[in-house]
């Protein structure tokens, strides 16, 4: 659109149309111009006459025709266009609003242009592009729920679904990222593994749902027991490990020491005490995380042997 606008039988006091403006009735989007000083509607295109009801004849004020506010919209651009342009500088910004008389989103382009008359005006296009954003909210809308599946079928795939602890494939990626912490800050790091005592009779003669009833009641009681820094998993069957960084061995079997206790004073419903026992091993610094854990599992088993329903250290 050139800087000057022509004489046309849509612009207020001149006469004959000319092709451009007849031109612009045929778009599929909205132009409007509007004298910058008095806010009125001084030229509107088939468009904005069909979705607002633009009346030539009359007094239209463009927050009155296009947004239906009785007064100046407060992101009116206006006065920014007007003095830029009386500043000799080119302004014609683009930007997207939502027009709430219309229940649409709009792309706005909108500059200045100075009339034949010596009035300053801004014109205004304006492209409905609600399909546009119905569309990107729906992607966003999709993005977030494969985001938010992503995210379930990632702590499903690290969780024990009985108990809710994290299960030996989460662990094994714990433990090798504590190990590697406690050689870079020479902080010691220890590790328990725990063993229900004879669990099997639990579930021989209360059934696999009480079996579990009481896995659930040690798991959380193994968790009111430690740190929320420790790390706790379901290590298989009746076995739980237990991760504690920066305690060392003994500190880890009074850890252990004081679970066990809990754990034997608590009255299970159907089946009234149960007991564990404990094997605590702490890191040696450069060896394997396996070998950390083979010696926890093989002072659980001596724990077994020598009469259940106690802590031994390895």
């Amino acid at each position: 659109m050139k800087n000057r606008v022509p004489r046309g039988s849509r612009l207020a006091g001149v006469p004959q149309a000319l092709t451009m403006w007849n031109i612009l009735d045929m778009a599929h989007f909205r132009v409007y111009v509007v004298d910058v000083l008095t806010h009125e509607v001084i030229y509107a295109n088939a468009e904005v006459a069909a979705h607002e009801g633009y009346d030539a004849g009359k007094s239209n004020k463009c927050y009155q025709l296009i947004y239906q506010e009785s007064s100046p919209c407060l992101c009116c651009r206006m006065a920014e266009l007007a003095d830029a342009a009386a500043h000799g500088k080119r302004c014609s910004p683009t930007y997207e609003r939502f027009n709430e008389a219309a229940d649409a989103w709009f792309q706005l382009q909108e500059g200045t242009l100075a009339l034949s008359d010596g009035r300053t005006a801004m014109y205004s296009i304006a492209n409905d592009i609600s399909a546009v954003k119905e569309m990107q909210n729906n992607l966003a809308e999709a993005h977030a729920e494969l985001a938010f599946k992503n995210e379930q079928l990632e702590r499903l795939s690290v969780t024990d679904r009985l108990t809710g602890l994290f299960n030996r494939r989460k662990f094994d990626e714990v433990l090798e990222s504590e190990c590697e912490r406690a050689l870079r800050t020479e902080l010691p790091l220890s590790l328990m593994i725990a063993d229900i005592d004879h669990f099997k009779t639990v579930n021989d003669g209360h059934g696999h749902q009480v079996g579990d009833q009481v896995l659930v009641a040690i798991a959380q009681l193994l968790q009111q027991g430690v740190r929320k820094v420790d790390t706790i998993a379901r290590w298989g069957g009746e076995e739980f490990v237990i991760l504690c960084p920066a305690i060392d061995l003994a500190s880890a079997c009074g850890v252990a020491d004081k679970i066990r206790r809990t754990i034997g004073s608590h009255d299970f419903p159907m089946v009234g005490r149960k007991t564990c026992c404990f094997g605590v091993a702490e890191y040696h610094p450069g060896e394997a995380p396996e070998s950390a854990v083979k010696r926890a599992d093989d002072a659980l088993y001596r724990a077994k042997n020598e009469g259940r329903n106690q802590v031994c250290a390895g």
